[in-house]
């Protein structure tokens, strides 16, 4: 399991993702995807945007975040 990050902190990278959540197999097994898509996303640095809810659902029940590029999810800074 991922120990590195502390509560609250933003994992950026799929790899630290996919660590945090008990490796390539628990993610396939969460997404429902197989085990090279998981393997695929860590080695291209990006998840398909249908897992978005599910790993960041994952991600919130053990105190973590990641930041949304790895979905492609753009940020948005608010207007003045």
């Amino acid at each position: 399991m991922y120990t590195g990050c502390m509560d609250n902190a933003s994992l950026n990278t799929t790899a630290a993702v996919i660590d945090a959540l008990g490796g390539t197999g628990n993610v396939a097994r969460l997404t429902g995807r197989s085990y090279r898509n998981v393997w695929n996303w860590r080695k291209a640095n990006r998840f398909s945007h249908h897992t978005f809810l599910k790993i960041t659902g994952a991600l919130k029940t053990r105190g973590l975040v990641a930041d949304p590029a790895l979905w492609g999810v753009e940020q948005v800074e608010p207007a003045e």
